[in-house]
């Protein structure tokens, strides 16, 4: 996270002088790290975490009750799907992106902190992915869904841990994924819908 602030602290940054640019200011809470998403993660009802052979990477994937899927790759990226395999939210390079009628939105966060170097607000800034950048981060986003897919469909894989009460997750997984790769243009989900 701290690459990340010095990262976010910097002038150039591309995103200030965007036209699509929005300001949102939230009310600083408590982070940390997903260290343990098979423990805590109870809103996935089901989870599981993945190692692929010849690989260090732990990919932790859930589903929620209602389909949708979330997949985890180490500690700094994850994708949201929903139930139909488009895009619903990301998290990757210290962007936040979520689905906004035709493109992603990328959320870039900036703390400010008082005298005693406390985070006081965490300000996020937003702009709206160009068709440029959209193609570029399916194709990221694309690279590592096949390659979790091919892992499974090979059987190439160990489960380190998981909580499965309803069924096989890598096959849920794997038809889950398999429609993620399969979609063309409409790839994204409808925005979700204000809480």
């Amino acid at each position: 996270m701290q690459a990340c602030h010095n990262r976010c602290d910097r002038t150039d940054n591309p995103l200030k002088h965007s036209p699509y640019n929005q300001q949102i200011t939230v009310v600083a809470r408590q982070e940390s790290n997903k260290e343990d998403l098979i423990r805590d993660a109870t809103a996935l009802v089901e989870r599981a975490e993945f190692i692929c052979d010849g690989s260090r990477t732990h990919i932790t994937v859930g589903f929620f009750r209602d389909g949708r899927c979330t997949v985890y790759f180490g500690q700094d990226r994850f994708y949201q799907f929903d139930s139909e395999g488009r895009v619903r939210r990301a998290y990757e390079n210290g962007f936040l992106y979520r689905s906004q009628s035709s493109t992603l939105a990328r959320m870039d966060r900036h703390r400010t902190t008082n005298t005693d170097g406390e985070t006081e607000k965490i300000v996020l800034h937003r702009s709206d992915l160009t068709s440029t950048e959209l193609i570029e981060f399916r194709k990221r986003m694309l690279v590592l869904i096949r390659g979790l897919c091919d892992c499974i469909r090979l059987r190439q894989y160990s489960i380190q841990r998981a909580v499965t009460p309803n069924g096989d997750i890598p096959a849920q997984t794997l038809a889950l994924l398999e429609l993620v790769t399969h979609q063309k243009a409409d790839f994204l989900a409808p925005p979700a819908a204000p809480r």
